[in-house]
């Protein structure tokens, strides 16, 4: 299995993985996935902050000035404790993603990534992200409810991540 990397706040008390919106888990992938555009908006200091309405209201430097680290599932002695404690936004930053570089950026990396259609999917069918339906149609067809229903029958690990409401969080 080895070791999987994260972006985690230690001063919110939030993280995501390095794979949330596609591409590898482990170090290599560092810095070189989607999420790594989401974690540089994080870490982005603004004037006025932007705070899309879809995003969940994760916002552009919603972590900047804050403790910030990359740790990896297996190296981490204190992974379980931060793994269940602290907020998982994989879903707030895959919505903050798409607010920001647009619906085309989110549907060709959930055209390479199973895992991020499904979680996409799971948006729209949870109706946390109900302005997800037509773009999804536009690029995958019709029935692409249907093939999310198939990759939850053959990928019974999945689980998907609801958006958090970060008002409330720490």
């Amino acid at each position: 299995m080895g070791t999987y990397y994260h972006y985690v706040n230690l001063t919110k008390r939030e993280r995501f993985s390095i794979a949330t919106l596609g591409g590898g888990m482990k170090h290599g992938a560092i810095g070189r996935t989607p999420a790594t555009r989401v974690f540089e908006l994080l870490l982005t200091r603004r004037k006025q902050p932007d705070r899309p309405p879809e995003s969940g209201s994760l916002s552009v430097g919603h972590w900047a000035g804050d403790q910030i680290a990359i740790l990896g599932d297996d190296s981490e002695p204190a992974w379980e404790k931060i793994k269940e404690e602290f907020a998982d936004i994989a879903a707030n930053a895959i919505m903050l993603f798409k607010a920001i570089e647009g619906f085309e950026a989110l549907g060709e990396a959930a055209a390479s990534s199973d895992e991020l259609f499904m979680e996409v999917c799971h948006l729209i069918v949870t109706r946390q992200a109900a302005g997800l339906m037509e773009p999804m149609q536009a690029r995958f067809g019709s029935d692409f409810l249907s093939h999310y229903g198939k990759l939850c029958t053959e990928r019974k690990w999945f689980v998907p991540k609801d958006l958090v409401d970060l008002k409330h969080n720490g």
